[in-house]
């Protein structure tokens, strides 16, 4: 009981003495700004804004400068990313056209430029749908019937959206006569750049994922039917 009662008033003394370096701290700054004259000095030092839109990120100290005399002041700034998650120094990227902070999980890179998920989205407007819909094309599944049981989109919504696809995203051009006859879409380079950049948004979303199994699931059943007419037609 002896321990725990001196354990106590030390700690009750540590707080005490916390709180009187506070009042002292804030009887200084009080008077510094209050003192008038020539060799008063403020400084600030490695300012960082209290909102993500400020150009600099960081920890803010400030210096008063009375004569001789030198008074430091450290100030820790909380910054928060639009998605809540709070910003640290050594895990923030500034989206090089809005130039707002975010962190890493709202950042994307495309094309050597960080962008925040909101201005990348105006560049390629595409939804999850749309997304959803590009990821079988880029694996070769391009009827509309085969694309409504993976994704659930219904065909007339699919044929829609190929069509808006249409010289920005996939193109019809034939490479071999099966894609003069039938007509089948394939990726532009555009198509596969926001492919690979909003896999980052979209990826991860677990319906996002099941599309993933499905795809990985039908392009299985199919290799296993061409094997199966193969070994028929060797027979």
């Amino acid at each position: 009981m002896s321990f725990d009662r001196k354990k106590s008033t030390r700690r009750e003394r540590i707080v005490d003495e916390i709180q009187r370096l506070k009042e002292r701290i804030r009887i200084l700054e009080s008077r510094l700004e209050n003192e008038q004259g020539t060799d008063l000095t403020f400084e600030d030092l490695n300012v960082a804004g209290p909102i993500t839109l400020e150009p600099v990120i960081g920890r803010v100290k400030r210096e008063y400068q009375i004569g001789d005399r030198i008074v430091q002041r450290r100030i820790n700034e909380v910054l928060f990313c639009r998605c809540g998650r709070r910003l640290d120094q050594n895990h923030v990227l500034r989206c090089q056209k809005c130039s707002q902070l975010v962190c890493e999980d709202c950042a994307v890179l495309y094309h050597g430029r960080v962008y925040c998920l909101w201005c990348f989205k105006r560049i390629h407007d595409l939804s999850k749908t749309d997304y959803k819909i590009l990821l079988c094309i880029a694996s070769g599944i391009t009827d509309t019937n085969d694309i409504f049981r993976i994704t659930g989109v219904i065909p007339e919504t699919v044929r829609r959206k190929l069509y808006g696809f249409r010289d920005l995203y996939v193109t019809s051009k034939a490479s071999c006569l099966r894609e003069l006859f039938f007509r089948v879409p394939r990726l532009t380079d555009a198509g596969a750049d926001a492919l690979a950049a909003y896999e980052r948004i979209y990826g991860t979303d677990y319906d996002s994922i099941f599309v993933k199994r499905m795809i990985r699931e039908y392009m299985k059943a199919n290799e296993l039917e061409r094997l199966r007419r193969t070994l028929i037609r060797g027979r």
